[in-house]
């Protein structure tokens, strides 16, 4: 069984082989009729399940911009931009985080939480926009944001201040994906001190075990230069230095940079995680490998160190993801496909 889909630039994807549509030799179907995925990569992988969520054309939940919200409560509190997060379709497969540091920060503990600024995810700072972009493949995306603000910052966290940082965050309700495909169309905007994230997560079992996570991450920092992309099996760093195995800096393929449109794909499989850029391996790890049921995620934060310029920054700076679409295939229990 082979399935297709339209892809933005007028190709059809054949389980992960990229056709021309003048040659295409099989018919379109659903996901209904298909019970095995394959993929294409230096080793070839199959999954049972996909899922597939398409941001291009939300016209209906566009509203303007929601303002940012001045308190960090206020953050905590907010309710969802648009209804469409309430629907079925998303509610199902993903949560909106309203987690925040402060309670790490207490901690004053480098090796857990660096943090230097108290942070809370926010349902303000995800929304869907109509696009005004002539590169974009559709009429809107969804925005992650995630800016700083100079005051109305929680009191309680020894040191901070009183500003904040109002982030964005959604992760997978299943928990227990083990090994899978995940990719997402983005892009990456705005002023330094951000990192954009598409990742698999389980955590350790106390905040403090750090060198317990699982963790398979890509991340764009925008204090990077603009062609770099970091991939990560966590944990990258302990007590005593960071750990070079585990995390490979890599440019984007043709000159592109995180700021156009691209597709990014992670591949956990047993042993080993893999990351392409537009179809192009960008990098591949086997050190410390996830092994265990994971969630996925997407994020929008402030970096781990934020630069000096973004500390001294007396405007509000703001850095955006932009997701057209995000998909993935996962449950490797099928092991041979018909065609």
């Amino acid at each position: 069984m082979v399935t297709t889909t339209t892809w933005p630039w007028g190709l059809l994807v054949m389980t992960g082989y990229l056709i021309n549509l003048t040659s295409a030799a099989y018919p379109l179907t659903t996901d209904a009729n298909c019970h095995c995925y394959r993929t294409n990569a230096t080793s070839t992988n199959y999954f049972r399940r996909h899922k597939f969520f398409d941001f291009r054309n939300l016209q209906q939940y566009t509203k303007t911009t929601p303002n940012p919200i001045s308190t960090f409560e206020g953050n905590a509190a907010a309710p969802p931009t648009s209804s469409y997060f309430d629907s079925k379709q998303w509610a199902d497969n993903w949560g909106i985080q309203t987690w925040n540091n402060t309670e790490l920060m207490r901690l004053n503990n480098t090796d857990v939480n660096d943090a230097t600024v108290p942070m809370v995810n926010s349902f303000n700072n995800i929304y869907i926009e109509r696009s005004s972009d002539s590169k974009a493949n559709g009429q809107t995306y969804l925005v992650m944001r995630t800016l700083r603000h100079s005051s109305g910052g929680p009191s309680t966290p020894s040191g901070s201040g009183s500003g904040f940082q109002s982030s964005a965050e959604f992760e997978s309700t299943l928990t227990s994906y083990q090994f899978l495909s995940m990719r997402m169309l983005a892009r990456t905007r705005g002023s330094p001190g951000a990192v954009t994230a598409m990742f698999t997560y389980r955590p350790p079992p106390q905040p403090q075990q750090l060198a317990l996570v699982q963790e398979a991450d890509l991340e764009i920092r925008t204090q990077d230069p603009p062609s770099y992309v970091q991939y990560t099996n966590q944990p990258a760093w302990n007590s005593t230095s960071d750990i070079k195995e585990a995390t490979r800096n890599a440019s984007m393929p043709s000159g592109k940079k995180w700021s156009d449109w691209a597709v990014y794909r992670m591949d956990w499989t047993p042993g080993q995680s893999t990351w392409f850029v537009n179809g192009v391996e960008a990098s591949k790890i086997s050190f410390q490998a996830p092994r265990d049921p994971s969630q996925q995620s997407e994020r929008q934060q402030p970096a781990r160190q934020p630069s000096k310029q973004l500390h001294n920054r007396q405007v509000r700076p703001v850095q955006r993801k932009e997701l057209e679409w995000v998909q993935d295939l996962h449950k490797r229990e099928c092991v041979s496909v018909s065609e």
